[in-house]
């Protein structure tokens, strides 16, 4: 991916051959983050098959193939959104030379219909000239549109990506404004957060819910991660023991969080740690939703 330094000099067919590379190393990176989480999960909960023990620490293996394909996976989509910028931006220039031409081949007809009307030997010839040039701006004007349209298309294509690559992120400013409010609430309770492994999006989210909650001075425990299991779950969701003091302050909390446009869920119950009785709360960052705040500045979280 060395051109994404000297991008703004590809040629359109550079620039096309560059962005199917960005997403077969999307589709590639995938495939091994798939292969490595599998081989973390066997590797931790069972007994790795021979052909998988390639080193005396395979568990190190899968980890560096998860870290290696997020890593991948974020330089395929930064590829695609460069260089589908850089193509529509030699498009509209595509787009703009051509609208010349038309112009040019406008004033070409024009001239010809003039030098008819000065004599009528040269008019049959300058209407025919005038013809063709007629006939030729409008084979332009048809290119053009059909440019312009898929510029327009490869412009929705790029806003949809962003949507879809968008991590979810709270700010630091937030971060200190909120956890200044939310400290009004003297929180004894054990907090924990959990989220998925390898997400890399819901990890690093849940890093911020965390930096969150240490703003807050509230006492937390630490962010841990498991394994989807197999079910999808959406959004984030609160846990919270009944007694006043923790439950009025996992609601503050998950007030909060709306009020960023993440809508939490917050269920009480009599214990939330494995059967403790404890006062708890228990944040779990779920996966990401279709629809969440999206700077538009910045379509991931660096």
């Amino acid at each position: 991916m060395g051109y994404l330094f000297s991008w703004a000099s590809l040629s359109k067919t550079a620039t096309e051959r560059w962005l199917d590379t960005s997403e077969i190393t999307i589709l590639i990176c995938g495939l091994v983050l798939a292969f490595g989480a599998a081989g973390e999960y066997i590797e931790e909960h069972g007994t790795l098959p021979r052909w998988m023990k390639w080193s005396r620490q395979p568990r190190m293996v899968f980890v560096w193939m998860v870290a290696l394909s997020l890593v991948g996976e974020f330089v395929g989509d930064a590829g695609i959104f460069v260089f589908s910028g850089h193509l529509q931006t030699v498009n509209d220039g595509e787009v703009a030379a051509l609208n010349k031409e038309a112009g040019d081949a406008r004033r070409d007809a024009g001239n010809a219909n003039h030098e008819a009307g000065l004599a009528r030997k040269e008019a049959a010839d300058a209407n025919k000239d005038a013809g063709d040039a007629n006939e030729r701006a409008g084979k332009l004007e048809v290119q053009a549109a059909t440019l312009r349209k898929q510029a327009e298309d490869e412009r929705m294509a790029r806003i949809r990506l962003q949507e879809r690559v968008g991590w979810r992120t709270i700010s630091p400013a937030d971060i200190a404004r909120i956890g200044s409010k939310l400290r009004v609430h003297k929180v004894a309770a054990q907090i924990a957060i959990s989220t998925i492994s390898g997400n890399g999006e819901a990890i690093s989210f849940s890093e911020d819910v965390g930096a969150l909650i240490r703003a807050a001075q509230w006492p937390l425990s630490g962010i841990g991660v498991m394994m989807s299991g197999g079910v999808q779950r959406f959004g984030i969701h609160i846990g919270t023991t009944r007694d006043e003091e923790t439950r009025t302050a996992a609601h503050a909390l998950s007030d909060e969080l709306g009020k960023l446009g993440f809508n939490p869920t917050v269920d009480e119950a009599d214990e939330v740690f494995n059967k403790s009785t404890r006062p708890g709360i228990y944040v779990f960052v779920e996966l990401r939703p279709k629809s969440v705040p999206i700077d538009e500045t910045k379509a991931t979280k660096p």
